[in-house]
């Protein structure tokens, strides 16, 4: 966060904790439309893109960001892939994300402390997002997969609001993570709609 662009000028370990899951699970994106959260640089959807995805929106509340995601996806030759700025406390820009119809969502340290003044409008978009009126069969419905590393108890705060919004929140087990990291904080949770939501 010590630049001019914030805390999207550098691509953070979990960005590459992410980006190799995928890749050695491609097919939770091959054929999937995804959007990405907080893309920064956008490391994250240039995978996606190129393991398969049939579309990638990368998104960003930094202009900055978002234009030098722009020139990544372009110089990596990511031609079903775009960038765009989202702010997810704006319910237009919201319901025009919702209309993709995104079957994957992707996301790294967004639930850190410094975000936490956001997290409402976060937990807002995640809500619209994963609950699609158009995919009523819980299996259907789009999935979020975050990668963070945890810092301070805001983290844990978030998920408990998760899961009283009714999703249901699975860990990753580090034998799935690249073998550098499986020792390291950082963690992959997959969230999705609870089958039977209290």
């Amino acid at each position: 966060g010590a630049t001019e662009i914030g805390f999207g000028a550098c691509v953070y370990e979990s960005s590459y904790v992410l980006s190799d899951y995928l890749c050695s699970h491609p097919e939770i994106i091959k054929n999937k439309k995804v959007l990405e959260l907080g893309s920064g640089l956008g490391l994250v959807s240039i995978v996606c893109s190129k393991i398969g995805a049939s579309l990638v929106l990368a998104t960003d509340g930094d202009p900055a960001s978002v234009e030098l995601t722009r020139q990544n996806l372009q110089n990596n030759g990511c031609l079903n892939s775009s960038a765009k700025m989202f702010l997810w406390e704006d319910e237009t820009e919201r319901e025009r994300m919702k209309a993709y119809g995104f079957d994957v969502i992707v996301a790294s340290d967004i639930v850190a402390c410094p975000y936490v003044d956001a997290f409402e409008s976060l937990l807002s978009t995640l809500n619209s997002l994963l609950t699609q009126s158009d995919k009523e069969e819980i299996g259907k419905l789009p999935t979020f997969i975050l990668c963070y590393k945890p810092r301070g108890k805001c983290e844990e705060s978030f998920f408990q609001r998760m899961r009283g919004l009714g999703f249901s929140l699975t860990s990753k087990p580090p034998k799935e993570l690249h073998k550098d990291y499986r020792s390291s904080d950082i963690k992959i949770i997959e969230i999705r709609m609870a089958e039977n939501p209290k």
